[in-house]
């Protein structure tokens, strides 16, 4: 049973029009990135913002005694509220969340190109492994800001109880916490979990184990030893670096013997200077890894898909050939590259970070909107 229906007999004229869609698709991808390339420039009220976060750094840190434990403070609170800067309203219209229709089309669709391939059973794996994935891609460029800001914490924790600033439980407090999440995110920019084939070696565990249990008591035994430890591991730093810095922020608020009230003037000041740097090391690396992922389907497009479809128009129109089934391969191939799409988020006109989400308009063909109930 083909995918793409409806197409005349040998498919000659669809292949012409496909050709055209790909050299299109083309075109759009290099405008793109070209916007792309310009909008990696720093503009001026980024500017004036990150030379103001400097200062609400450096005055503080000249006059303030306690100006390293302030900075501790507004970094754990940093973590806290930093994934809620993104509901910040963005101006434009942006795409409305799908509701849970569209999210089963779309899973639905990813399976029936192959993007999902052997991956899920269920339409509740495929929603997860959709999820998984986006939380991952996104969660990346985040990654050189954390690095930065909790390496300073180390540094602080590690100096405040050689200097006796800091007692030896704060800083092992700052210092374990702060690697935890330094841990989580190398291990996000290292793995890249949201890459191809990696959610299906998690769902495919439980099959490993089986095939151990079946292949005699060691083979089992080894096997669940290596997934006992890889679990732990990856179970601690999930732990580690998502549920408990708040837990951590509240440690150390008691060990101190301070509340947020008490240092709320001077930590805000750092925490909005926070904020902001991360925010423009973000948007940096995402316009990066969003350029990296253009340049892909750049090649793709171009080196792949663009000329075998240029190889079938030829033989349509020397042999007459029906290239219907392979057509109908290439079009799987196009859409697997187009049901992600490129979102932009931004803080008053600047400090823009691009996000992945889902490109539902994919989902659904010209036939089904025609069979939709007008609106």
């Amino acid at each position: 049973m083909r995918l793409f229906s409806g197409m005349q007999a040998g498919c000659t004229g669809e292949v012409r029009s496909f050709c055209t869609m790909i050299t299109e698709a083309l075109g759009q991808t290099e405008t793109y990135e070209n916007t792309l390339r310009e909008s990696l420039k720093t503009g001026m009220v980024e500017r004036v913002v990150l030379t103001g976060a400097a200062m609400a750094i450096v005055i503080p840190a000249l006059i303030l005694p306690d100006f390293f434990l302030f900075w501790i403070v507004a970094s754990f609170l940093l973590y806290m509220v930093n994934p809620f800067v993104m509901f910040i309203p963005s101006g434009g219209g942006g795409s409305p969340l799908p509701n849970r229709e569209e999210i089963l089309a779309y899973t639905r669709k990813l399976k029936e190109i192959g993007a999902l391939k052997g991956t899920v059973t269920s339409n509740t794996s495929g929603i997860a492994e959709v999820f998984w994935n986006l939380f991952f891609i996104n969660s990346q460029p985040l990654a050189p800001a954390f690095w930065l800001i909790y390496s300073v914490d180390i540094v602080i924790a590690l100096a405040g109880a050689a200097t006796g600033l800091f007692g030896l439980r704060v800083a092992l407090l700052v210092a374990v916490q702060s690697i935890a999440i330094i841990a989580f995110y190398a291990a996000i920019w290292r793995m890249k979990p949201y890459s191809p084939g990696f959610f299906r070696s998690v769902i495919d565990l439980r099959h490993d184990v089986s095939a151990g249990i079946r292949g005699g008591i060691r083979s089992a035994v080894t096997i669940l030893l290596v997934i006992g430890v890889g679990t732990a591991i990856a179970g601690t730093l999930v732990i580690a670096a998502m549920l408990l810095p708040g837990m951590t922020f509240n440690r150390l608020m008691d060990l101190e013997g301070i509340s947020l009230l008490q240092i709320f003037l001077p930590v805000v000041p750092l925490l909005l200077a926070q904020i902001f740097t991360v925010r423009y090391l973000q948007g940096k690396y995402s316009q990066i890894l969003l350029t990296g992922v253009i340049r892909e389907r750049q090649n793709i497009l171009k080196n792949q898909i663009l000329p075998a479809a240029q190889a079938l128009e030829k033989r349509t129109a020397k042999e007459g050939a029906d290239v219907c089934e392979e057509l109908d391969e290439l079009k799987r191939q196009f859409m697997r590259l187009s049901m992600y799409q490129p979102e932009r988020h931004r803080l008053g006109g600047a400090f823009t970070v691009y996000i992945i989400l889902p490109n539902l308009r994919v989902v659904f063909t010209p036939q089904e909107k025609k069979k939709a109930p007008d609106q």
